[in-house]
């Protein structure tokens, strides 16, 4: 019997690389993670490569981890991008099927989506993912599947996520260099919301923010789909260098107190008196919680403003929408986070997004928001299609094998 396929999900964050490796479990039908490791990197900043060899050097070592755990040869990698380069718009694409109205097919949903696709881009960018958001038949929307329906007039309103070329060739460069071929890039948050929103949540209305180290990314749904992302140049790395420079030590050691002692919300402060050490090691000063919060809950505040005006400015009022919040990435462990941007953004409740345990099998060490856009996309893969084509067919030179045109519209190509 031939081994069942892995799948191998890196994510590329911001001074950080991470991966797993997960195959489909054939008795319980979920996705069981077999290996997973995440190393420091500094080849990439803000989501954006800026030294092909740190981050070439760092894949390998990360790939080489995984497949010693795994005892098994990788070569595809699916890749979840991220940072402050991407840009999503809506566009609208029409596919006339003839002068007499006959049964749609997947066929004709696919043109009408490549039509959307034709849309004039900046120079220096290429699209990532096109997500579908609603089909309409001779001018009535509201099908979210129009497959087997009939109609003359197909047309589609799509989301369009597009991503800065040079950064994409050199993310591409870092990866083959070392032998591994890129097998599809998905916008991280897309898979990101797949795995930890409901579907409720989805339709009902959902705002889901992943605070990243130096990104933070922002993504509004409705009717059950992607309708508005973007992407902030600005992370909670800035609190720690905000700590660093307000308790006069070190990077370190500030990243430290931040996160045990680090609150964002006064109702969960507990005043002690804490060790501060000084820039050189050598001394140390006693500093309270209290003005610990003081550095904190302004850089946080100012951070969630942030998301406010992306949203108003493409149309979407928070605090008038019937939406709930949730919030993942590293960020969005802080105590009181969840309390702060319910407060600041006006939604009506706000809850920290984790990946159930319905659809994976993992060891503890993986079920945190450090693994959570890495295991998302490797959720994402398995469910676009039956994984083993992937593995199983010659790239045909997007980075996919020949797998049929809906799955390549689907993440993007």
């Amino acid at each position: 019997m031939a081994r069942p396929n892995l799948i191998v999900a890196l994510d590329v964050g911001s001074g950080k690389v991470t991966a797993v490796a997960a195959m489909q479990n054939p008795e319980t039908n979920i996705l069981d993670i077999v290996a997973g490791k995440s190393i420091p990197c500094s080849g990439v900043r803000g989501g954006v490569v800026c030294d092909i060899r740190e981050l070439s050097t760092a894949v390998y070592a990360l790939v080489s981890s995984l497949e010693r755990e795994c005892e098994r040869s990788i070569d595809q990698i699916f890749v979840a991008i991220r940072g402050s380069h991407l840009e999503s718009f809506s566009n609208k694409g029409s596919y006339h099927l003839g002068a007499r109205d006959r049964e749609i097919t997947l066929n004709d949903m696919n043109l009408a989506v490549e039509n959307a696709k034709s849309v004039p881009l900046k120079s220096n960018c290429e699209i990532i993912n096109v997500i579908e958001q609603d089909f309409a038949i001779n001018g009535q929307w509201g099908s979210p599947n129009p497959e087997g329906m009939e109609g003359s007039l197909l047309d589609v309103r799509v989301l369009i996520v597009t991503g800065m070329s040079a950064h994409l060739k050199n993310l591409t460069k870092a990866i083959q260099r070392q032998g591994y071929q890129i097998e599809g890039n998905v916008y991280g948050l897309l898979a990101l919301g797949d795995a930890v929103l409901t579907s409720d949540e989805k339709n009902n209305g959902a705002v889901l923010i992943d605070f990243g180290g130096e990104t933070t990314s922002i993504g509004i749904y409705s009717g059950g789909v992607l309708k508005f992302s973007h992407d902030l140049p600005v992370g909670c790395d800035a609190i720690t260098g905000d700590l660093c420079r307000m308790l006069g030590t070190t990077r370190k050691a500030a990243k430290d107190i931040k996160e045990r002692y680090g609150v964002t919300h006064p109702s969960l402060l507990k005043k002690e008196d804490i060790q501060v050490p000084s820039m050189d090691g050598e001394k140390f000063h006693l500093e309270n919680t209290s003005k610990v919060l003081d550095y904190i809950q302004p850089c946080v505040e100012e951070l969630l403003e942030k998301v406010e005006t992306a949203a108003l400015e493409s149309g979407y009022d928070l605090k008038n929408l019937p939406l709930v919040g949730v919030i993942t990435g590293g960020g969005s462990a802080m105590a009181g986070m969840d309390l702060l941007t319910m407060n600041i953004l006006g939604l009506k409740d706000v809850r920290r997004g984790r990946i159930s345990r319905d659809l994976i099998h993992a060891p503890e060490e993986f079920l945190t928001p450090e693994y959570s856009t890495a295991i998302a996309l490797a959720l994402y893969v398995n469910k676009t299609n039956n994984y083993e084509n992937y593995y199983n067919t010659k790239t045909d030179g997007t980075g996919f094998g020949k797998i049929g045109k809906w799955v390549k519209s689907i993440l993007g190509y």
